[in-house]
């Protein structure tokens, strides 16, 4: 779409964003209903924590053809090379690079990511790029 394309083409605004804790409890209510539901599931129900809290700790996993932070990057050979996982209960993001049997991360905390960029186009590998 037309405007969606303008949208993204233009430059960031230079706005500056106070993350406040209400924020992103707001941005991840909308993000993830069914982690608010759990996590008011656990204060109102103790004796289900044992239960709910695999669910929270689990990763969302997902395997990456590159990484690139400035001139540096890592790309995979193999599919398990560069794994890139989001862990909603710790609220970060892990990469996981493999080099020569070693496995390195890249741990980036929610309130340190300033903006996110999501760029999909059809048959191409998707981008995401943080500040």
């Amino acid at each position: 779409n037309e405007m969606t394309k303008l949208l993204v083409s233009l430059p960031p605004l230079g706005l500056h964003l106070r993350k406040e804790s209400s924020l992103l409890d707001l941005i991840e209510t909308r993000l993830n209903p069914q982690q608010v539901l759990l996590d008011s599931t656990i204060i109102n129900h103790n004796n289900i924590n044992n239960q709910v809290e695999p669910i929270l700790k689990k990763a969302s996993k997902l395997n990456a053809s590159l990484i690139k932070i400035g001139s540096w990057q890592r790309v995979a050979v193999h599919e398990e090379d560069v794994v890139t996982k989001c862990y909603f209960g710790k609220k970060k993001l892990v990469w996981e690079i493999l080099e020569r049997g070693l496995k390195s991360k890249i741990e980036i905390h929610w309130e340190c990511i300033m903006g996110m960029r999501v760029s999909l186009q059809k048959n191409q590998p998707g981008i995401l790029q943080l500040e």
